[in-house]
């Protein structure tokens, strides 16, 4: 399996509760930071069903949010922001978007 990026450690804040994340990550490591951008265990669930790792999430949209994995509204632009800033970290560390 080839990875978009090398490991990268990212430090986030969510709801004032910091979270280290290093990139890649693993599909559970995925649904865990999915259920704390949510708060929802159910958007965890579907994280771990539909198997998103790191770089799947990194290649996710709001469309596939919405549509692929049937978030509502509310979850999916938290999600959306959420990956937007990871993005944004990989730029800044590795220049490629």
């Amino acid at each position: 399996m080839s990875t978009l990026y090398q490991s990268l450690v990212v430090i986030v804040s969510i709801n004032d509760t910091f979270m280290i994340l290093i990139l890649p990550l693993q599909p559970d490591v995925a649904a865990r930071w999915a259920q704390a951008v949510t708060g929802s265990e159910t958007c965890a669930a579907t994280f771990r069903r539909e198997e998103v790792d790191g770089d799947a999430l990194l290649m996710m949209g709001f469309d596939d949010l919405r549509s692929h994995l049937a978030f509502t509204f509310g979850p999916a632009k938290k999600l959306h922001l959420a990956i937007e800033q990871l993005k944004v970290f990989r730029e800044q560390k590795y220049g490629t978007p």
